[in-house]
Formats: C-alpha cells, sequence, structure tokens
C-alpha cells in the first residue's frame, strides 16, 4: 500500500464513521422530534374537539334562546300548565304539545329547506324533568313497539334537564342520552312575570362535532363509553357487533363511534384506551401516534374516553426528506473539506516524498545530477533539503575523488617518464665506465711495457705523457659524469618525495571520503568500498616510494665514492702530469714509477668495477621506480573509471568558494531549487591544513549552502 492510499483509506472510513454516526444521530434525534410532533399534533386535536364541543353547547343555548320567549311557546306553555304535570298522559299536556307542533311547524319546515335535515332537534321540558315535546318526532315515545304522544319521564337519566329546572338556569355541554353523546344547550322558559314554566334544548350530534375536526385522513378518531353508563344508553343494547366492549373485569368500555373502526380497532391498544379514562395518555404503535383523554360531561364527570390517531408518514416523509438534505448538505460538508485536506497532504507531503523516492531511485543507477523542487519549511522540507544535501555532499565527494585519481595518474606518469630517462642514463654511465675500464686495461699494458722496454723510456714517455693528459681528460669526464649521476639520484629523490607527498594526500582524500561515505549510510557503502581501494594503493605508493628513496640514497653515496676516487684518479694524473717532464732524468726510477702507475691502475680498475655495479643498481632500481608508477597510473585510471560510473552534477553550477566562510556561494535560483557542490581547493598543502569542507543549507527564502564543520586533520 502506499503512502497515499494510507492517507486515503484511514480518511474515507473516517469521514463514513462520522457521516454515519451523523446519520443515526439525526435518525434518533429526529425519531424524537416525530414523537414530540405527533404528540403536540394529537393533543392539540383533543383541545380542538373540546373547544368544538363547547361551541357547538354555545350554539344549541342560542338556538334554545331563541325559542324561550316565543308568544307560540308560551301560550302551549301555559295551557300545559293548567293540566297535571305528573301524569304523563294530561288532556291538557296533549293539547298544549299539538298547539306547540303546529305553531312550530313552519320553523321546522323553514329548517329543513336550509339545511336539507329532517327537522330542528329542538326538545321541550316540563318541570321537573319530563319530555314536554320532541319536535323531530311524530310521535314521543316508543312504547310496545307503538309510538305514542306521552310526558315521559326524564329523571332517570337527564340530569341537565333536571338541573335547569331545578336552578332555572342556561346549561350546555355533553351529556349521554340513549343513543350515545349528545351536546346540549338548555335555555329555561320563563313567562312574564318570571314564572318558571319548563325548558328547552337544541341537540347537536357530538360525532359530528368530532367529525368536524378531522381535517385529515391521517388523523382518526375513536369515542368510547364508560361501561356503566349502559343503562343510560338504551339503544346500544344488544349490538356488541356495532359497539363492542373492550376491557375486563370493572373497567371496561364500550366502542360507541369510530372514523375508521378497522385502524382504530388495531393500533390503538386495550390498556391504553382504559387509561384514558384517567388522564391523557400517549403511545406510539409503528408509524401511528395514539392518545387518548378523558371524555367529560357537561359537570366535568367522566363519561367515556375520546382516542385520536395520528398517521406520521406525512410527518415522517418531511423529516426523512430533511434528514436526506441535511446527510447530503452534511457529506457534501464533510467531503468537501476531506478533497481539500487530501489535495493538500498530496500537494505538501506526498509529492515531495515521491519526488525523493524518484531521485533515489536514480541515484541508485549512478545518477547524482538529481534536483527536487521542495518550496516549504516543515518537516518535509527540511527532509527534501537534507537530501538534497547529502546528494550535493557524495557527489562533491566524488568529483573531488575523480580530481584527485586525474591527478595521481598525471603524477604517475610523470614518475614513470623520470624513471625511464634515470634508466637511459644509468645505461650511459655503465657504457662510459666500460670505456674507461678498457682505456685502464691498456694503460696497464703499456705501464708493462715501459717497465720492459727502458730503453724506449724517453719515447714511451713521451707517448706516456700523451696518454697521462688523455687519461686526465677521461677522468674529468669521469666526474663530470659522475657529477651528473649524483644531481639525477637527487632529482629522483625529489620526484619521490613528491611521490610520498602524493600518497599522504590520496590517503588523506580516501579517509575524508570513507568519513563523508558513512555519513551517507546505505547510499554511501559502495563508495566506502572505493575509499578504502584509494586507501590502500597510497599505501602501497608509499611504500615503493620508500624503497626507491632508499635505493636512490645508496646511488648517490656510491656516486659520492665515485666522485672521491675520480678526484683521487685525477690528482694520480696530474702528479703523473708533473713527472713526466722529468722521466728523461728519471730513467732509472722509471722502473719503480712505472710498477707504481700499474698498481694505482689496478686500484682504479677495481673503483670502476664498483662504479658499473653502482650504475647497474641504479637502472634496475630506475626500472622499477618506472613500473611501480605504471602501476600507480593503472590504479588510479581505475579509480577515475568507477567514479565515471557516477552521473555528477556540473561544477559549473558552484559558486565560487569563500575562504572567510569556509564554504561555497549558493548559484542563482532559477525555475528550480539548484544545489552547489564542493570545489576542491587546488593547493594541497592548504587542503591539507583546512581539512575537507563540507555543505549546509539555511533555508531563507532562497537556496544557499554553508560550512558547518570540518573533519579532524589527519597527520
Amino acid at each position: 500500500m502506499t503512502l497515499r492510499h494510507k492517507f486515503l483509506w484511514p480518511s474515507i472510513g473516517a469521514a463514513f464513521v462520522v457521516g454515519v454516526g451523523a446519520f443515526l444521530a439525526f435518525s434518533i434525534v429526529s425519531v424524537g422530534a416525530i414523537e414530540d410532533s405527533l404528540r403536540d399534533g394529537n393533543e392539540r386535536t383533543l383541545k380542538a374537539v373540546d373547544a368544538a364541543a363547547q361551541r357547538a353547547g354555545r350554539y344549541a343555548l342560542e338556538q334554545a334562546s331563541l325559542l324561550s320567549q316565543a308568544p307560540e311557546v308560551l301560550a302551549a306553555y301555559r295551557l300545559a300548565h293548567q293540566g297535571n304535570l305528573d301524569d304523563e298522559r294530561d288532556p291538557k299536556q296533549q293539547e298544549a304539545r299539538e298547539l306547540l307542533r303546529q305553531s312550530l311547524a313552519a320553523y321546522n319546515g323553514g329548517y329543513r329547506r336550509a339545511t336539507g335535515k329532517k327537522s330542528l332537534k329542538i326538545h321541550f321540558h316540563l318541570p321537573p324533568a319530563r319530555s314536554f315535546l320532541r319536535l323531530w318526532r311524530k310521535r314521543q315515545a316508543n312504547r310496545g313497539g307503538r309510538w305514542v304522544d306521552v310526558s315521559d319521564d326524564l329523571r332517570g337519566f337527564r340530569r341537565t334537564v333536571i338541573q335547569a329546572n331545578r336552578d332555572h338556569k342556561p346549561v350546555m355541554g355533553v351529556e349521554l342520552g340513549r343513543g350515545g353523546f349528545v351536546v346540549r344547550g338548555l335555555a329555561p322558559i320563563r313567562d312574564k312575570d318570571g314564572k318558571h314554566l319548563g325548558s328547552n334544548e337544541v341537540l347537536v350530534d357530538y360525532l359530528e362535532v368530532v367529525r368536524g375536526i378531522r381535517t385529515s385522513k391521517a388523523i382518526n378518531f375513536a369515542v368510547y363509553m364508560d361501561h356503566r353508563n349502559m343503562p343510560i344508553t338504551t339503544r346500544l343494547h344488544g349490538q356488541t357487533d356495532k359497539y363492542p366492549v373492550i376491557g375486563r373485569g370493572k373497567t371496561k368500555l364500550v366502542l360507541v363511534a369510530s372514523t375508521d373502526r378497522v385502524l382504530t380497532d388495531k393500533v390503538i391498544p386495550v390498556s391504553q384506551a382504559i387509561a384514558g379514562l384517567k388522564k391523557l395518555s400517549h403511545a406510539r404503535n409503528k408509524d401511528t401516534f395514539v392518545s387518548t383523554a378523558p371524555l367529560k360531561d357537561f359537570s366535568g364527570k367522566t363519561i367515556g374516553v375520546l382516542a385520536v390517531t395520528m398517521n406520521g408518514n406525512a410527518v415522517l416523509g418531511s423529516i426523512r426528506k430533511t434528514r436526506n438534505t441535511f446527510v447530503v448538505i452534511g457529506a457534501f460538508g464533510v467531503l468537501l473539506p476531506l478533497g481539500v485536506f487530501l489535495f493538500w497532504i498530496s500537494r505538501r507531503v506526498l509529492t515531495p516524498i515521491t519526488q525523493m523516492v524518484t531521485a533515489s531511485k536514480q541515484m541508485a543507477e549512478g545518477d547524482l545530477a538529481v534536483s527536487i523542487d521542495v518550496y516549504t519549511s516543515d518537516e518535509v522540507g527540511q527532509l527534501a533539503r537534507a537530501f538534497q544535501q547529502m546528494v550535493a555532499r557524495l557527489s562533491e565527494a566524488l568529483a573531488q575523488v575523480s580530481s584527485a585519481a586525474e591527478q595521481v595518474e598525471s603524477a604517475s606518469a610523470q614518475i614513470a617518464e623520470s624513471s625511464n630517462q634515470l634508466a637511459e642514463a644509468s645505461s650511459q654511465q655503465v657504457s662510459s665506465t666500460l670505456k674507461t675500464r678498457t682505456s685502464l686495461e691498456q694503460m696497464a699494458s703499456s705501464t708493462q711495457q715501459n717497465a720492459s722496454n727502458t730503453t724506449m723510456a724517453k719515447e714511451l714517455s713521451t707517448r706516456n705523457n700523451a696518454s697521462v693528459i688523455s687519461g686526465m681528460k677521461a677522468v674529468s669526464g669521469l666526474v663530470t659524469t659522475v657529477e651528473e649521476i649524483r644531481k639525477a639520484a637527487d632529482a629522483s629523490a625529489q620526484i619521490i618525495d613528491d611521490i610520498d607527498t602524493i600518497s599522504f594526500q590520496t590517503n588523506l582524500l580516501s579517509l575524508n571520503a570513507a568519513v563523508e561515505a558513512a555519513r551517507a549510510g546505505n547510499a554511501g557503502r559502495g563508495f566506502a568500498v572505493v575509499a578504502a581501494e584509494v586507501r590502500r594503493l597510497a599505501a602501497r605508493s608509499k611504500d615503493a616510494a620508500d624503497r626507491t628513496r632508499r635505493l636512490i640514497a645508496q646511488s648517490v653515496e656510491l656516486a659520492d665514492r665515485g666522485l672521491e676516487n675520480s678526484n683521487l684518479v685525477d690528482e694520480r694524473l696530474e702528479e703523473i702530469g708533473k713527472n713526466a717532464g722529468d722521466v728523461e732524468a728519471l730513467v732509472a726510477e722509471i722502473a719503480a714509477g712505472t710498477q707504481e702507475q700499474a698498481e694505482n691502475i689496478a686500484h682504479i680498475n677495481d673503483q670502476m668495477s664498483a662504479i658499473d655495479g653502482a650504475a647497474h643498481t641504479t637502472a634496475a632500481s630506475s626500472e622499477q621506480s618506472a613500473a611501480a608508477a605504471e602501476e600507480l597510473a593503472s590504479q588510479a585510471a581505475y579509480m577515475a573509471s568507477t567514479v565515471s560510473r557516477f552521473r555528477l552534477r556540473d561544477t559549473s553550477e558552484m559558486g565560487p568558494y569563500d575562504s572567510s566562510r569556509r564554504s561555497y556561494a549558493a548559484p542563482r535560483r532559477q525555475d528550480s531549487m539548484a544545489h552547489s557542490g564542493g570545489k576542491r581547493d587546488a593547493d594541497t598543502s592548504s587542503s591539507r591544513d583546512e581539512g575537507l569542507i563540507e555543505a549546509d543549507a539555511n533555508w531563507d527564502g532562497s537556496e544557499s549552502w554553508e560550512n558547518d564543520g570540518h573533519l579532524e586533520q589527519i597527520q
């Protein structure tokens, strides 16, 4: 898995977890909001039903009051009071009832035409609680299957009639009748003199009031009656299918009406319906919210339960839509910052790291002319600049090694050339020595000839004088040759010193390169091997130089001895030259002088043999020096070939060396960041004193490299 994916997948996972968490949190909150909304809606609906029932009661009372002082009504009540009010079949009451029907027929007809209903539900009462006239019926009551006009007693179940005729005050509210719940408005009827004559009422169906509140199919009602009121609602008897009884024990309810029987039976629990007798109760059944409340009559007594159900699909749909909108907005609000964050990570973190990976692969292939474009000052930027610094130092070290290899190769070529010249000079010296020995042998022969031919002394002395002069010239040439040999040996010693200095510098550079390779870690491991090889070659060069120095020292010593002998020979020849003029006078002494001369010549011959051996030794040493120089040149070429496998930065990119700051000036920044490398000081002695100059990067908006320390000097 790449670093980019390591950033991407956890971020996506975190965004997913946050999104799911927000979705669940919003869902939980929305569920609570739905319940609160549905609960509030049901409570408002129940209050609306109560308010509608009160309005219906006031309407009924207002309608009843319109007829309470009508002359026709008062006339009928006066006639009824003339009879026996306790007799339900009193003739006066029947006569007054017919009079009232006829008087209100016109009112009833106008009501039917205006509303389309069969009759105005107005009920007139006689005190204390008898039915006088039910205007919507042709006959008063059903007795034994027959409808008859009687003033039936209402005291057993009509408490509103009893209260209105007892208190002589209006009464309005919900009350149970024979058929169930009814909203009633009762107005007392008084004669002009204030005498209480009775009461009348207008009836409004409670279920119609409830249905009027139902403004949506999502809202349904169920009206339950306390089972203990069954004796009052006689019309509900024997119809358990239509009016089912729910509950057990003493607490039972009778379903009187429902806007959707199937639905309300399904979603309203029996326990909640019964709990509604005591207090307002709420419950949720899947997507439907159910509320039950006590249904109270005009006096505040609980006579049943009103249940309202609200289907929350519409509300849920709105909540879901809001939730989905929230999720989309939330997702956009999370994904957009996430995308910006990932883009920022890719640009500010991953891109520099990718560049460093690519540069590392190029370095593994030998290309050190790499560059990374990083403009940040954070940890990633610091890492990239440290990487650039490492590459610059490694490139600088390899450039120095390459330069050192070239110098070693050049110096080795010079040493080889000088050694070849020394070998040639030694060969010439050997040749001269052979000639000198030949001359000396001839001189010895001549001396012997002089000793045996004393009679020819004068002639031979003359010839000997000439030979002496020639010998003096030869000795002078020999002295000159020996001095030249000594000078050549001194020059060889100087060259050997140069070789020793070069090997020391090479060893120093190899140690510095090894230190830099150790700092580079794994990336400089291969270069550390090369540095160790260079160090071994430098050690071998030093050993060869030491051996050559010793041989040259021996050659110098032998040359000094040869010079001394040559001077001695010169002195002897001078003495011979002086004595040559006295040869004629000293003929007698010729034999002894000739013998002494022969001995001296023999001694000179021995010395010349030694000089010849020294010349041969010098030639052999020169050949060894040439071979060592050729080997050093070969190793330097191998080192240069090894370094050439790396593609180094162009040294023209490096600024001039600042000796006061011990660093290289930074090149001017162009389109991408340029990195300065190192430049080896030409003066090797100064390099030995100052140590290795390293580069460091101080970022201040532009690129510059400064010295951050140096290695300990290697003595």
